[in-house]
């Protein structure tokens, strides 16, 4: 009768072991990477909602420039000409904008800038909109996070100022590619 185990055993039993750890440490790490996206543009919504919201006498929003983000201000000037000299107040550190769709028509990613003005808190886009006049387009922005490949979609509408997250579900196979 034999004791213990034979030296063949025991490589087979630790390959086994380090194939199964191997898996479930990537899958844990694509899970986490996958969560911290989503808190990162949970707080991208809540930060253009709060400069929505705070648009009573000056003009508040963001800016997209370089695919990094910016939350901006202004001085509100007129009805007509709406917003003067954009100042950035604070960077949105670990979020970058890989792609930003308008109305169905892919466009890349340079400067874009979303501000609310007072007193009805309306969304302008300087550098979309024309003088007097407002668009009123869908806006898509694709974001990722560091080396996270999984695209996360917001949609902005500029007519009634809404923002919210577009689930992958909800994505035409189009727009998921």
């Amino acid at each position: 009768m034999r004791k213990g185990f034979t030296l063949i055993e025991l490589l087979i039993v630790f390959s086994i072991i380090a194939i199964i750890s191997t898996v479930t440490f990537t899958s844990y790490n694509r899970t986490r990477q996958s969560a911290e996206l989503n808190i990162q543009i949970d707080n991208f919504i809540s930060d253009v909602r709060e400069a929505k919201s705070e648009s009573r006498e000056i003009c508040k929003g963001i800016q997209i420039k370089d695919k990094n983000i910016y939350l901006v201000e202004a001085e509100y000037q007129n009805p007509y000409s709406k917003c003067g000299q954009i100042t950035v107040t604070k960077q949105q550190s670990k979020l970058t904008v890989d792609r930003i769709n308008r109305d169905e028509q892919v466009r890349p990613v340079e400067s874009l800038s979303i501000l609310f003005y007072p007193p009805r808190n309306q969304a302008f886009l300087p550098e979309i909109d024309q003088p007097g006049q407002l668009s009123s387009e869908n806006i898509q922005f694709r974001f990722s996070l560091g080396t996270v490949t999984n695209e996360q979609v917001v949609t902005f509408n500029s007519a009634n100022a809404t923002i919210q997250k577009v689930f992958e579900k909800d994505l035409t196979p189009a727009e998921n590619e």
